[in-house]
């Protein structure tokens, strides 16, 4: 990865985690402080102790209505970045968080794009490969209809505890993808294989989600769900992390670096002239 890319990536994360911190969401990571040293630019997020999606679908007390709980909170998240023109393009399971309280919080925006209001469209590849939306593998114009599409695949692994397409290599997987319908076991409850059907459309305009969250929120598996308790933590979370040690709540941090120490161009320096953020 060139300079120049994580120069536009690490500008973007703050960005983002900078308008979730002003806007106070609760299923998105805030900014804590950005600052520089000679050699390396650093983000402090907000603190999420309790591990990511992957780790918690293993959770004894992971079930079927955890799956739609975490689902709902991250149609929420993805709600507010669609308002505010931002498609994540790279929601995952690795990507999504708990707090110590049960709450998701939605992470990793180095491959956000501004400006994707309805029906604006982009090209530039980003994702990761099982999560990663027909249109873009096709190398078509894609807009934040890929974003629903990650959902569904996020939705379907926590139910089923797999990926709905799979290949022997990348190339296999890509062909699924583009081409596959998601097989769905014949006792699955109908609400979840609808909606997750919907988020899997592979024609962008047929997807559930195309024309906005609340067709989302209204299919299904999600239009029984209280999205403004929710919204408002009113909703008690299905699993609270266990907290290991007192260290593990520890705002209180010392930052070590480690690696080669990178020559920064004086354009790189030009851009992060207003790097520095700290809550006050």
């Amino acid at each position: 990865m060139t300079s120049s890319i994580k120069l536009n990536s690490a500008l973007m994360e703050k960005e983002i985690l900078l308008l979730a911190k002003q806007e106070q969401h609760p299923f998105l990571t805030g900014l804590f402080a950005s600052f520089q040293t000679e050699h390396h630019v650093c983000l402090a997020m907000d603190l999420a102790a309790g591990g990511d999606l992957t780790k918690v679908i293993d959770h004894p007390e992971f079930n079927y209505k955890a799956a739609i709980f975490y689902s709902s909170c991250i149609v929420l998240g993805l709600e507010f970045l669609h308002e505010h023109n931002v498609i994540h393009r790279d929601l995952k399971l690795d990507n999504v968080l708990l707090d110590a309280s049960g709450y998701i919080k939605i992470t990793d925006f180095g491959l956000c794009k501004k400006g994707m209001g309805v029906g604006v469209l982009t090209t530039s590849p980003a994702g990761t490969p099982y999560y990663t939306a027909p249109e873009i593998l096709k190398r078509e114009p894609y807009g934040r209809a890929v974003d629903w599409w990650s959902v569904g695949v996020m939705l379907y692994y926590m139910v089923l505890h797999r990926f709905p397409f799979n290949g022997l290599n990348m190339e296999h997987l890509f062909e699924f993808i583009k081409y596959s319908r998601a097989i769905f076991p014949p006792k699955v409850p109908a609400d979840f294989s609808s909606t997750t059907k919907g988020l899997l459309a592979k024609f962008p305009e047929n997807r559930l989600g195309f024309n906005g969250a609340e067709e989302v929120k209204q299919s299904p598996l999600f239009c029984k769900i209280n999205f403004d308790g929710l919204l408002n933590k009113k909703v008690t979370p299905p699993i609270i992390p266990a907290v290991q040690s007192s260290s593990d709540n520890d705002t209180n941090l010392m930052v070590t670096l480690y690696g080669r120490k990178a020559v920064i161009p004086d354009s790189v320096s030009e851009a992060l002239q207003n790097f520095d953020y700290y809550v006050g």
